[in-house]
């Protein structure tokens, strides 16, 4: 007559692309939504799924931004308590810095010094690394 724990429920699993999108020295960031996963912190835009390199291509042909360069990033995971995150990702170097509504242009060695991402995105600040300004650390 003892109560029955309940079995623990699998993580879910999703998979995600992230984007590290660069203009000159300031990186596209976004800030996630006030509740939820991660509620208001800043984050690269990511998306849900694998994105290929044609599908990346065309949705930031979508948001109006065309791009001098786009590589395949390094792919990484993050576990969070009820879900696991397999992302891959890209570094795009943008001709044009179109402001989007989907994210706001951050300079890169402010985001350094002064934002603080959520780890899931550590793997990908490295990346930026390149594009740091030296004479202003």
């Amino acid at each position: 007559d003892f109560p029955v724990k309940t079995a623990k429920q699998p993580r879910k699993k999703e998979k995600r692309t992230v984007l590290i999108l660069i203009n000159k020295n300031k990186v596209a960031l976004r800030q996630r939504p006030g509740t939820g996963l991660l509620a208001a912190l800043w984050e690269f835009p990511n998306f849900q799924g694998e994105l290929s390199e044609h599908e990346m291509t065309s949705l930031l042909s979508e948001m109006g931004i065309s791009v001098e360069s786009l590589e395949k990033s390094k792919k990484a995971k993050h576990i969070f308590t009820h879900i696991e995150w397999h992302m891959s990702g890209y570094l795009a170097i943008a001709e044009n810095p179109v402001e989007c509504f989907e994210f706001q242009w951050i300079d890169i060695n402010f985001l350094k010094e002064e934002l603080a991402l959520p780890a899931a995105f550590n793997p990908y600040l490295q990346t930026l690394d390149p594009f740091i300004d030296p004479r202003i650390i």
